[in-house]
């Protein structure tokens, strides 16, 4: 991997208007799922019906966005769900890895 693609991986990016309307931390985590998203779509990495999920753990996230504790990254995720901009599942595995998926209405900021 290119120094320059390690570096763009480890910024966090905020669009003001989103980061107002769901706010700071829930815009940076979509903006990450939105780059994830397009990365595997770029490598042709989607399921059956043509969606893409991404999976992480807890911990992947953390440290994607070090200040996340447990506890605010589910109430996160949790009202991400309800306000319709991300779908989550979780495999069945013994990792209990989380995937996401962003719906049309979360796909753009």
């Amino acid at each position: 991997m290119a120094a320059d693609e390690s570096a763009s991986r480890d910024l966090l990016y905020l669009d003001p208007a989103e980061g107002a309307r769901v706010g700071v931390t829930q815009a940076i985590f979509l903006n990450k799922l939105r780059h994830w998203t397009g990365w595997k779509r770029e490598r042709n990495q989607v399921d059956a019906n043509g969606e893409v999920w991404v999976y992480n753990t807890f911990a992947g996230w953390k440290q994607q966005i070090p200040w996340l504790s447990e506890s605010k990254f589910r109430e996160m995720t949790r009202e991400l769900r309800e306000a319709g901009l991300i779908e989550t599942k979780q495999a069945n595995s013994p990792n209990r890895r989380n995937h996401y998926r962003l719906t049309e209405k979360g796909a753009e900021p």
